[in-house]
C-alpha cells in the first residue's frame, strides 16, 4: 500500500477489489495451478468457503484444439 496509500482495498468473497480515484477498479483473485488440459493451463480459485474450485468445470465445451 505504500505506492497507493489512498487507494481502498476491500474483500469481495473471492477477489480483493482495488478501487482507484478515477472510478476504475480491479478484482484480484489468487489462483493455484492445477493441471494442463490440451494446451491450456487450468487454475483453481477460492470459492469463499475455504476451499478451491475450478472456475470452468466443463472444459471440454470451452477448450478446443
Amino acid at each position: 500500500m505504500a505506492r497507493y496509500p489512498n487507494t481502498p482495498v476491500t474483500k469481495d468473497i473471492m477477489p480483493i477489489v482495488i478501487s482507484f480515484s478515477d472510478g476504475q477498479s480491479v478484482d484480484v483473485v489468487p489462483a493455484l495451478f492445477e493441471r494442463m488440459e490440451k494446451t491450456w493451463s487450468v487454475y483453481l480459485i477460492p470459492n469463499g468457503t475455504d476451499t478451491w474450485i475450478d472456475p470452468i468445470p466443463d472444459h471440454e465445451n470451452v477448450l478446443t484444439d
